[in-house]
């Protein structure tokens, strides 16, 4: 594994774009923007195998920041932002990395996220998913019903 330092410039909305195609043409690598949307802030960054220098850097972007990284195995690495989560107290979604059991009563569903589908996060999602588990309870009180209907007749 090897050490990747992290080139970040300050920037507004207005110069996002600008400031993104500088360091890529200057470093020849790809740059990403990166938006804090609590705190109102956003960095473009580049991703480099050396330091550059500080001088011709600060010819062309009056501020920066350099920030080093620790290396690890970027492949798989991005997993431990995936965590399981629940739907209601019935469903459990969870990638198949974590070892987390579910409840009494309550089902799982094993859902790694891929390029085509998430872990059930996304608000519109888990809007579903907790639909589901309320027609899967209405269900369950409906079939209860006609049970003991059934028993008493």
């Amino acid at each position: 594994m090897r050490t990747l330092y992290k080139i970040s410039v300050p920037v507004s909305s207005d110069n996002e774009e600008a400031t993104s195609e500088l360091l890529e043409r200057m470093f020849e690598r790809p740059a990403c923007a990166e938006t804090d949307l609590e705190a109102g802030t956003t960095h473009v960054s580049v991703f480099l195998e050396r330091v550059p220098s500080r001088t011709k850097l600060k010819a062309v972007v009056p501020r920066f920041s350099v920030q080093k990284l620790r290396p690890q195995n970027w492949a798989e690495s991005w997993k431990h932002h995936f965590k399981a989560i629940e739907i209601g107290s019935r469903l459990l979604i969870k990638p198949s990395w974590v070892r987390r059991k579910a409840k009494p009563g309550q089902r799982v569903i094993v859902l790694d996220p891929g390029l085509s589908f998430g872990t059930g996060q996304h608000p519109t999602t888990r809007f579903c998913l907790e639909q589901i588990t309320a027609f899967r309870r209405e269900r369950a009180r409906v079939e209860m019903r006609l049970l003991l209907h059934h028993t008493k007749n």
